[in-house]
């Protein structure tokens, strides 16, 4: 799920953005539990648009009309997000085939960080 698409070309996005609000005063550790299919990276990705200084620019844009645009946080905008994706590595029924692979993703994110930020 990409937030940005949803909100960018007026898909309809249900607004639970007044979470961020709550998990940031409440919650040292949080744990996303729901079954699959239930906005668990749909979650992640309006996280990380909200917590990245690369979203900065387009903070109104993004979350303007929703709860969070609004009612901003003072972390709004402020870290430098490195998003993993364990999907991306390739199910295989070598162990070396799939650390192989772990390794060659891990390399490649940490090198797309360090030319972003």
């Amino acid at each position: 799920m990409d937030f940005y698409d949803i909100i960018t070309e007026n898909y309809v996005y249900i607004d639970r953005t007044n979470f961020i609000e709550k998990c940031e005063n409440y919650a040292d550790t949080l744990f996303c539990v729901r079954p699959r299919r239930m906005g668990k990276t749909l979650w992640l990705d309006t996280l990380s648009n909200y917590y990245d200084i690369h979203k900065k620019e387009q903070f109104e844009k993004l979350f303007g009309h929703l709860y969070i645009g609004k009612n901003p946080t003072s972390n709004r905008n402020r870290y430098l997000i490195w998003r993993l994706d364990f999907s991306k590595i390739k199910a295989s029924p070598s162990i070396q085939n799939i650390m192989d692979d772990f390794e060659f993703y891990i390399y490649n994110s940490i090198k797309y960080f360090a030319e972003a930020y």
